[in-house]
């Protein structure tokens, strides 16, 4: 290959560079920004948390402000590999030590209660008449880890974003309602600290749902229902691995969600203690980070008619999951622990 060659390949592969970069700018540029705007905001109503607001605020800017054939590609690029390196960097944060605190009569309350909630999701979507995928998100968020779990589900079933944005709000709606009821709920029951601690573990969504209504109650309760949603979260990836066989029995030309195996590795570093305490901690806060750069371009994609149809058999449906989740959560607590 000549001199000449050899710059003309140069310059084509800087142009190229360049274009693609102009085009994924605008889109990118934008997630930030409401990210930014939302990591702010959570300051002020922490009850929501950045996440929700993330996903807010782009549905607003994606339905009125924003120019959607600029922004395509980059939020396009951020709702999928911004994504999915938001939830390869989560599984740094597992803290799977805390489950030796646990015993074996927990351990298999979580597993049947993770599977019974799946199930019942995906029976609740035939009768509200909500898409299967749909059914998937809902459940993968009540019984995992809420957004994170949502997040991680989505690409898997291939959601659309109308999907993806309102299981997000529903599942954050409930999991700010639960931490209000369950706790006066077991004190009309009269339930002691470690049955209503397994409650809370084995029924708010979030993680924050959790230790906030835990807490308020007592620190005692705080933690145990801690000790029992972190059990719920470490069940993350195989959840997802049986969603993507799953799925992949009625596709067969699903692929593997290579995100999945980055996971797998981070939490494998984490756990073997292989990385420094403050590389496991920023990658943490990355994670959390991109976490809602993501969801910004996810709601800035979500168009309102879609949503509306969807909305209003959505919310029948996610309702009617949390009050299973509660009475099978109590079914458990009186019967087992």
């Amino acid at each position: 290959m000549t001199w000449w060659a050899l710059e003309t390949t140069k310059y084509n592969y800087i142009r190229g560079m360049k274009a693609t970069l102009l085009r994924h700018f605008p889109g990118i540029a934008v997630s930030v920004l409401i990210a930014v705007v939302a990591k702010d905001l959570a300051g002020y109503i922490p009850s929501m948390g950045s996440v929700l607001i993330a996903l807010l605020l782009g549905l607003v800017a994606g339905n009125t402000l924003m120019n959607g054939a600029t922004c395509a590609t980059g939020l396009k690029f951020v709702e999928k590999r911004v994504l999915e390196w938001a939830i390869i960097l989560s599984g740094l944060g597992l803290e799977i030590h805390r489950l030796q605190d646990m015993g074996s009569p927990i351990f298999f309350v979580i597993i049947g209660s993770i599977a019974a909630i799946i199930a019942v999701s995906t029976l609740l979507g035939k009768f509200f008449k909500t898409p299967l995928r749909f059914g998937y998100l809902l459940g993968a968020g009540s019984a995992i880890c809420g957004s994170s779990a949502i997040a991680a589900t989505s690409p898997i079933v291939e959601a659309t974003e109308e999907e993806t944005g309102l299981s997000l709000a529903v599942v954050n709606a409930l999991g700010l309602l639960g931490m209000v009821l369950l706790p006066f709920l077991g004190q009309w029951l009269s339930m002691n600290d470690q049955q209503l601690g397994t409650l809370l573990g084995l029924t708010l969504p979030a993680l924050g749902n959790v230790v906030g209504a835990g807490h308020a109650v007592s620190p005692e309760v705080g933690e145990l229902a801690t000790v029992v949603k972190l059990g719920r979260i470490a069940f993350m990836m195989p959840l997802l691995l049986a969603i993507f066989l799953i799925k992949r029995n009625g596709v067969k030309s699903a692929k593997f969600p290579w995100f999945i195996l980055g996971f797998v590795v981070a939490f494998a570093l984490a756990q073997g203690h292989l990385l420094p305490e403050n590389v496991i901690s920023w990658g943490t806060a990355a994670g959390k980070w991109l976490l809602v750069v993501a969801m910004a371009a996810v709601g800035a994609k979500i168009k309102l008619g879609p949503l509306v149809k969807l909305s209003k058999r959505g919310l029948f449906h996610g309702l009617a999951l949390f009050v299973f989740q509660v009475v099978l959560g109590l079914i458990l607590v009186f019967t087992i622990v």
